[in-house]
């Protein structure tokens, strides 16, 4: 598990962590123990996340920088009964934050937020996708509603028809011109 957040700004994991709720953050916070909890403002909740972010960022960074025995005797803490000789070091401190903030808050920081441009372009290719599915929509169903070509039989008796219907036939003599 790589954990390439913790070199973001706390205002990028702030805005990530801002599209949970109130109360599943203020339950993070609530979760810590009271001397490691950090101070936020409860009435905001961009605050409220800016001040979470910030501490699970300076968490993420001190067990990055701890060495690996700093680092075993914290995971041992966590989890006295399981064995980590396999992970490595981030798996590590994954496990370590995930444990102490929670899964939820540590899949959010994880969660890469794309920029505006990233947003508009995908905008833009969604509706040039959408309209060109459209127009091919469009011309499949005229394709079946067309109708048959008429045979050339058809369209020989419907001009045959239409000669003989149009023309000049002497017209009878009545009785008084005669």
């Amino acid at each position: 598990m790589s954990l390439p957040w913790i070199s973001a700004s706390v205002k990028d994991l702030a805005s990530r962590l801002q599209k949970l709720t109130r109360t599943d953050v203020q339950s993070c916070i609530h979760q810590l123990a009271p001397r490691y909890r950090t101070l936020y403002n409860r009435i905001s909740l961009r605050k409220t996340c800016n001040a979470l972010a910030n501490h699970v960022q300076q968490r993420a960074l001190s067990l990055f920088h701890a060495g690996a025995s700093v680092l075993g005797d914290v995971y041992l803490a966590h989890f006295p009964f399981l064995k980590f000789d396999s992970l490595s070091d981030k798996d590590v401190i994954h496990q370590i934050l995930t444990h102490e903030f929670g899964a939820l808050v540590i899949e959010r920081l994880s969660q890469e937020i794309p920029s505006q441009s990233v947003k508009l372009r995908s905008a833009r290719l969604n509706q040039k996708q959408n309209a060109l599915a459209d127009i091919i929509n469009v011309r499949a169903e005229r394709e079946r509603e067309w109708p048959m070509p008429v045979s050339k039989e058809v369209v020989f008796e419907c001009l045959n028809g239409y000669m003989k219907g149009t023309m000049w036939s002497e017209p009878s003599v009545c009785a008084v011109c005669s």
